[in-house]
């Protein structure tokens, strides 16, 4: 008769069992470390729901932050400059400290291109050239 023995599902079962504990002490942790910046936080009484939303998205905050600021003359005048000189819109975004994106959208508004534009000689130009 072939098969897992009784013993074998015993382990598993106390392995399984011992792995939801350790998941259901982590929830706790959680839970107990927001509950505890919820009652600090003054915010007793409103509604939990941003406050939950804005814990699941931690990592997040940090992008909204960042697309959220202003531009300001300053950072237009740079944008324009690094875009002119041929920087990608990776390298520009971390220059500005703003996301790809928002580096993406403001050189369209002012009809920059981002695109690296490579310009090859051309052969019969070369050519002539070098004929005269």
């Amino acid at each position: 008769m072939g098969g897992i023995g009784l013993a074998a599902v015993a382990r598993s079962s106390l392995h399984f069992m011992a792995y939801l504990q350790r998941q259901i002490g982590r929830v706790i942790t959680r839970n107990a470390a927001f509950l505890h910046r919820y009652e600090m936080s003054g915010l007793r009484g409103h509604s939990l729901t941003s406050l939950v939303r804005s814990e699941e998205s931690e990592a997040d905050m940090k992008h909204a932050r960042l697309s959220a600021k202003q531009w300001t003359t300053a950072e237009d005048d740079r944008l324009r400059s690094l875009a002119i000189s041929g920087m990608n819109a990776w390298g520009i975004a971390a220059e500005l400290e703003r996301t790809v994106a928002a580096v993406r959208s403001r050189a369209e508004r002012f009809g920059l291109s981002l695109r690296r534009v490579t310009v090859a000689p051309s052969r019969r130009l070369v050519g002539k050239a070098k004929g005269k």
